[in-house]
């Protein structure tokens, strides 16, 4: 197995750098008298080589770090209990969060954490955008939140957190707005605008509201289109446009607040809405 490993990490440079040449700033310091003395010296160190193994070579097949508790399993053949245990955690945390109505750092970093570790090894289940969307929005409110104080009022939210959430937000939602009409699909386009005549039939998980909503006339249904690139394309500015109003600033909010409760009266996608 080590034999194999190492060779995987020979395969690895190559790929990364096929001609050996062109490797940048960094790579000539690698290359360097002092770059190799020092990196011959970490080497030699067993504490660095398994940290490098478990922050660094331990990625996914976009070059991810794979952040899970997991590792320290002894037995990667008899996760189910661990995999429990992950489970157990987060309903526990998340439930201490929904009694009390507040959070704190280590509460939120609990909730990370066991989403991470899931991520990790959940396969293509694990794979669709909401999962990564998630981990960064959980990873942003670690800096909303009191470091142990469960009083939301204990210390002001760092303005770079705010800023930082807004601007996720608004990569979210332009980006569904984005794809929608880079797809080239006319359904999404004027004049057809015919996109919500089937939506509600097609969607994947359905509730008791949907049939009313697809039951709705075929011009209100062009009405939600063009309602949905309004919202998607044209009021996430307002989250992030410098100096507006904060009139401005909580209309933009309640735009996408409206938005999320229509999806959510018309379907169930889980926390993708909520």
């Amino acid at each position: 197995k080590r034999k194999r490993r190492l060779e995987w990490l020979e395969a690895r440079k190559k790929y990364r750098n096929p001609a050996g040449n062109n490797r940048g700033t960094w790579g000539k310091i690698q290359d360097s008298k002092w770059g190799k003395a020092v990196g011959d010296r970490l080497d030699d160190s067993a504490a660095f080589r398994k940290a490098r193994s478990v922050l660094w070579e331990r990625t996914d097949r976009m070059d991810r770090p794979l952040l899970t508790v997991l590792w320290a399993a002894g037995d990667r053949d008899k996760l189910n209990p661990w995999l429990d245990g992950v489970a157990w955690t987060g309903l526990l945390a998340s439930a201490a969060v929904f009694v009390l109505g507040a959070a704190n750092v280590p509460l939120l970093l609990t909730l990370w954490t066991c989403q991470r570790s899931l991520m990790a090894v959940g396969g293509p289940w694990y794979g669709y955008g909401w999962e990564p969307q998630l981990a960064e929005l959980g990873f942003h409110s670690l800096f909303l939140v009191p470091f142990l104080s469960l009083n939301p009022t204990a210390s002001p939210a760092p303005l770079v957190a705010v800023w930082a959430m807004r601007w996720f937000l608004f990569r979210i939602m332009t980006g569904a707005g984005l794809i929608k009409i880079k797809s080239g699909d006319p359904k999404w386009r004027f004049p057809d605008l015919s996109a919500m005549d089937r939506f509600y039939e097609t969607q994947p998980v359905p509730n008791p509201l949907t049939r009313y909503f697809h039951a709705a006339p075929r011009w209100w249904h062009r009405v939600e289109v063009m309602s949905n690139h309004l919202v998607e394309l044209v009021a996430p500015f307002l989250l992030v446009l410098p100096g507006l109003p904060r009139g401005w600033r909580i209309a933009g909010g309640m735009t996408q607040l409206a938005f999320q409760g229509v999806l959510i009266l018309s379907g169930d996608l889980s926390f993708l809405n909520w």
